[in-house]
């Protein structure tokens, strides 16, 4: 469920909470020895490197850097086309 997080440490707390969820779930996956536990726990990692990433900018205190969105390095939107097609 997605919250809306007014200050940094409710950004922080739904990350942590999110990263709880990603460990249950890897876990209950690790004892039924289920297929997909590769990819949970990918998804747990991806999590707990979203909950350091959090704090990261909290320690160095650029809060402000947490509400603004992730900017796009580049632009392939006019690619040019290959001379083959």
């Amino acid at each position: 469920m997605a919250r809306l997080a007014f200050t940094a440490q409710h950004i922080l707390q739904d990350a942590e909470h999110e990263f709880a969820e990603a460990i249950y779930r890897f876990r209950d996956a690790e004892a039924a020895k289920a297929p997909e536990q590769y990819a949970l726990k990918r998804e747990m990692n991806d999590a707990c490197a979203k909950v350091y990433g959090i704090r990261h900018w909290i320690y160095r205190g650029a809060i402000d850097e947490l509400f603004q969105q992730p900017r796009r390095e580049q632009n392939f939107d006019c690619c040019p086309k290959p001379a083959w097609i």
